[in-house]
């Protein structure tokens, strides 16, 4: 994806713009950490996930003019790392450890994991023909279904 928008192709090139989205994603831990009981765990969720809708539609509405600002397409890329972990990705750890009775806590947060990892792949299978639809990216050609 980094190529599409002109930050370079060689490998210190793609290390050096991973590194920089990584070290976006880093305050979103301290975020959390700061207002996990400020705010509360599902709210903190809740808000997380907001943001992050609200930037993945503006970074899909707003694609191609993004294609001619690769800073700012880097800047809000990266505010996604940052919003994932300031709520949903810590509080999907922090939530079953909290909530399941000691006993039996490691089965409940497997199950709850398992159950995650099957919606994913339910998800993944049910939005398969999203991956038909035309698109104008380069390198995303059309692929024709064979009936």
């Amino acid at each position: 994806m980094l190529r599409i928008f002109g930050l370079g192709s060689e490998p210190l090139d793609l290390a050096r713009n991973a590194t920089y989205v990584a070290l976006m994603s880093l305050p979103g831990y301290f975020l959390t950490i700061a207002f996990l009981d400020r705010v509360g765990r599902k709210r903190l969720q809740f808000v997380g996930f907001l943001l992050l809708g609200v930037l993945y539609i503006v970074l899909g509405v707003a694609y191609e003019p993004l294609q001619q600002q690769a800073w700012l397409f880097m800047i809000l890329y990266g505010l996604t790392f940052l919003f994932s972990n300031f709520g949903p990705n810590a509080t999907t750890y922090i939530i079953p450890g909290e909530l399941f009775p000691t006993a039996i806590k490691a089965t409940c947060h497997g199950i709850s994991a398992a159950a995650g990892k099957v919606g994913a792949a339910v998800g993944g299978y049910a939005f398969a023909p999203l991956s038909y639809v035309h698109t104008s990216t380069p390198g995303m050609e059309t692929r024709e279904h064979e009936s």
